[in-house]
């Protein structure tokens, strides 16, 4: 079964270009081409027509647009939303990533993505001004990762007082890096041992 939570009768506008749900699939974060984003919330107490389907009178569900605001404008943002990611240790983490050339800011931060008053910050720092269009948050370290214009960029803490993005291209090189996917299927460490011709060498 399908069932619509959220539609522009409950405030979703816009078409739809990213989306993220939470590690306890109980807030989805949307993000329009129009550069608006929108958090739905308590999907994990949806288990039925009833308390999911926006048609209902007994849905639980509720949509909430949080507003980015562009810092070099002080105007909400208008950039498409490319990308957005949920910290899979906290769901009040989020990062999210814009599009469109000729901008100041493409890259924001939340700490308190749940919360009613949900805000988020440009952590831009030194990064180069150019379409981001892809975001990951590491499962482990909380280190995130960014697919940009010009290849792959890393922050060790984007909840820092000075943000900084260091380039982490390998063989992909300055390419625009649409997409970034995580293997979140914790493995344990196994020791493979192999023959080189000269000695025996452990590899972990």
């Amino acid at each position: 079964e399908w069932f619509t939570i959220s539609s522009i009768d409950v405030g979703l506008e816009g078409d739809v270009m990213a989306m993220a749900i939470s590690n306890d699939a109980n807030f989805l974060y949307a993000g329009t081409f129009e550069g608006r984003l929108y958090r739905i919330s308590n999907i994990a107490l949806a288990y039925d027509y009833a308390r999911a389907d926006v048609e209902s009178p007994y849905c639980v569900i509720a949509t909430a647009e949080i507003e980015l605001i562009d810092p070099a404008t002080g105007l909400p943002n208008t950039q498409t939303i490319t990308s957005i990611a949920v910290d899979p240790q906290d769901p009040n983490t989020v990062v999210v990533t814009c599009g469109n050339y000729g901008n100041s800011n493409y890259v924001y931060a939340s700490a308190n993505g749940t919360a009613d008053n949900a805000s988020f910050q440009s952590i831009q720092g030194g990064l180069p001004q150019m379409p981001v269009y892809s975001s990951l948050i590491e499962m482990s370290t909380g280190m995130c990762i960014i697919g940009t214009e010009m290849g792959v960029y890393e922050c060790q803490d984007i909840g820092a007082g000075t943000i900084v993005w260091n380039p982490s291209q390998g063989i992909t090189g300055k390419v625009p890096v649409y997409d970034l996917v995580q293997q979140v299927v914790r493995q344990p460490e196994i020791n493979i041992p192999y023959w080189d011709g000269v000695d025996t060498t452990i590899v972990t």
